[in-house]
């Protein structure tokens, strides 16, 4: 996700807040390289700058809630060497996902720049702010996007259950990324247990899960599953969303069921900012290492 798709910069001043960092999962050996008291640092540092966003439904102006929790701390050293290290942040309406970010930086003129990448799982417009300053208005996703989930069955009728179902619905499905424009193709990694879990409080959103497939542990595509009350019955349903600049493509059971090319992404004629995916770069700089 280096690549900017839309870049301005943001002149903050960011207090940091101590946040314990043990449930974090660092790996690709990003602790053996930075240590674990500059990996808090940036933790304190992501989740501050999180809590300084405002977003909230465009039409009928209901907020969106942080949870304050990052999903995941994530390291990419598979197409970088730089340590370019984050963490997933995840806002709900009445529990429910429907934004989601991955806070990040890397080294750029030696300092780190930081960066954001957002998703939009909303059936409403969104606006988002920094500073009083919208950056982003990314359009309600269409119910067209969810697409069933074939030969899943029904949701069962406890929440256990349905766990169990939604992880072996998400080891069904395989993921790709690259492949166009001179970039190379990498087989992307599941990761089995969910980011974030949900029960559903509307009347049609039952239960979800949200799972990502990676880079190392760097997140480049979303798979929200969920059990939904379709006219008289449930069912389970998939929706897939960008979280890179490559091409990515999603199959189930061996069929393709999703794709999202690079140069239909980039050239959509959608302002950036309006987009379902929007990753914005130079949103701050920071030193190499964090007093």
């Amino acid at each position: 996700m280096r690549p900017p798709v839309c870049s301005f910069v943001l002149a903050a001043s960011i207090a940091l807040l101590w946040i314990p960092a043990s449930s974090l999962c660092a790996q690709d050996g990003s602790e053996d390289q930075l240590g674990k008291p500059q990996l808090e640092k940036w933790s304190q540092y992501y989740l501050q700058r999180a809590e300084d966003y405002s977003l909230q439904r465009a039409d009928d102006g209901k907020p969106l809630v942080l949870n304050p929790k990052p999903l995941m701390r994530w390291t990419n050293l598979v197409v970088s060497s730089d340590i370019t290290h984050g963490e997933c942040f995840v806002w709900t309406v009445d529990g429910r996902p429907e934004a989601f970010a991955s806070l990040f930086s890397y080294n750029f003129n030696g300092q780190r720049r930081v960066a954001h990448a957002w998703n939009t799982f909303s059936g409403h417009p969104l606006i988002a702010s920094f500073a009083g300053r919208s950056f982003w208005t990314p359009e309600a996703v269409a119910g067209d996007q969810r697409s069933d989930i074939a030969k899943s069955g029904a949701p069962a009728e406890t929440r256990a259950k349905r766990l169990i179902q939604m992880r072996r619905l998400a080891r069904q499905f395989t993921a790709r990324s690259g492949g166009t424009n001179g970039d190379k193709e990498l087989e992307l990694r599941l990761l089995a247990t969910p980011l974030f879990r949900y029960q559903g409080e509307s009347d049609e959103s039952i239960d979800g899960a949200l799972f990502t497939f990676v880079t190392g542990t760097d997140p480049e595509l979303l798979l929200l599953i969920e059990a939904r009350q379709v006219d008289a019955t449930s069912q389970w349903q998939f929706t897939a969303l960008r979280h890179s600049h490559l091409t990515l493509r999603l199959w189930h059971d061996g069929e393709l069921v999703w794709e999202s090319l690079r140069d239909n992404y980039r050239n959509s004629g959608v302002p950036s900012g309006q987009q379902p995916y929007c990753s914005q770069h130079g949103v701050d700089l920071q030193p190499l290492l964090l007093p």
